[in-house]
Order: structure tokens, then C-alpha cells, then sequence
């Protein structure tokens, strides 16, 4: 195999070991990756790990095996410290969202191609940020609902915002009160909180305000309530 100037060291570790050399044995033969290592822990001082500097670690993730602090550290002890591009098995956005939070540079999804694969390995080894389509729509709903949420003249709060949510619903003060612990009184107050930072006026602007910032999905509700 020839190699190029922007030729990638790679590291793979997926819980899945079949998984993991399929991976390993497909990317081997591209011109793009000078060498491969499966990893059989999540980045630690395996011997596997300690082979050659890793450039680029492709990091499977998923709901069950979530991309948290203890092994973000670990990949961060290898030296030179590789760039983190995750690999989502199940397309979990939570799961996604937490290992960005946690210092990945960048998330494929399982649907994704081999080229589309290579093109997030090299972009995340230049430097920059890559994000798969399904995760470019996800991650721009959160920033749009955000934007909407801050769109008044004060920002909400987080209770504000669920107590907001559960207003649209239509429970009333003493359903949301037991369900969040507080008080009616407390219910109320967020209300009326809610109202003069929004600006609107009672509940049913409430419901549309959040129906147009995505805090309420109609279809899925409508399909719970059949």
C-alpha cells in the first residue's frame, strides 16, 4: 500500500471485536490509512495502543457504552493525543451529543458509507469538525429550539421551560405540581414568569409558542394518546 502525505495513523476500538476487524480490514487497504491498530480497551495504555502514534481514534459509541470522562481521559493520555471521531452504532443522539461535549472532534453514523467514512477520518485529522447528516438535522433542532427559548426578552429557566412544556399539554397547576414537587403557588409563580419574559398572554399562546419551538412534537403526541 502506497502511502500520501495526509496518510492517517488510525486507531479502532468497538466492544464488538467481528465488528472491529471487518472495520480494521476494509480501511487497511485504503491509501488514505498508512497503518491500523484495534484497540481492545477504550484508548488506555494497552500494548496495542502503545504501537505507534495514533493520529485519528474511531470510536465506537453507543447508548449502552456511553463516550463519558473516565475514557476521554485515557485517550487523552496517549502521546501525541489522537482526535477523537465517533462512530455511532444505533444513531443514539444523546449518546452522540455527550461524546462531542466530552471532546470528540467529530460523529459518523452507522448508515454511512465508506467514502463518506474516509472523508470524516481526513477532515478530523486536518483539524476540522465532521458531523453525518443524520446528526447535522439533530444537532440544528437543538440550536433552532435554543434560539427560539432565548428569543424573549429574559431567558428561561430550565423548570420554567418544563413547567412551559407541561402547561402546553394541558395539565393543570396541580398535575404539574406533583409531578415536579413544587407547589401550586410555585407553579404559578412560573407562569406568570413565563408570561412576561415571552410576552404573551395566556395558555393557549403558551401551547403554540411551544408547538414553534419544538419543545412539543404534535405527530408523537397525537400517537401516544391513541
Amino acid at each position: 500500500m502506497s502511502t500520501t502525505a495526509s496518510a492517517v495513523q488510525l486507531g479502532i476500538f468497538c466492544e464488538c471485536a467481528s465488528f472491529r476487524q471487518a472495520l480494521g480490514r476494509a480501511l487497511k487497504s485504503e491509501d488514505s490509512i498508512e497503518r491500523v491498530v484495534e484497540l481492545e480497551d477504550d484508548g488506555g495504555s494497552g500494548t496495542a495502543s502503545s504501537a505507534f502514534a495514533i493520529d485519528v481514534l474511531l470510536f465506537a459509541v453507543s447508548a449502552a457504552h456511553r463516550f463519558g470522562e473516565d475514557a476521554l481521559r485515557r485517550v487523552q493520555d496517549l502521546a501525541p493525543r489522537p482526535k477523537v471521531l465517533l462512530l455511532s452504532l444505533d444513531d443514539d443522539s444523546g449518546a452522540a451529543l455527550h461524546g462531542l461535549q466530552a471532546g470528540a472532534a467529530g460523529i459518523v453514523s452507522k448508515l454511512a458509507r465508506l467514502d463518506e467514512l474516509l472523508r470524516a477520518i481526513q477532515l478530523v485529522h486536518a483539524g476540522k469538525r465532521y458531523l453525518s447528516r443524520p446528526f447535522q438535522h439533530v444537532f440544528a433542532d437543538r440550536y433552532l429550539r435554543s434560539r427560539l427559548l432565548d428569543a424573549g426578552p429574559e431567558r428561561l429557566s430550565k423548570r420554567e421551560t418544563e413547567v412551559l412544556r407541561l402547561l402546553a399539554l394541558g395539565s393543570n397547576h396541580h398535575e404539574i405540581s406533583r409531578r415536579l414537587f413544587v407547589s401550586v403557588k410555585t407553579v404559578d409563580t412560573h407562569r406568570g414568569n413565563i408570561l412576561r419574559k415571552l410576552k404573551l398572554r395566556n395558555n393557549a399562546d403558551l401551547a403554540r409558542y411551544a408547538i414553534r419551538s419544538g419543545l412539543i412534537d404534535v405527530a408523537a403526541e397525537a400517537s401516544c394518546s391513541e
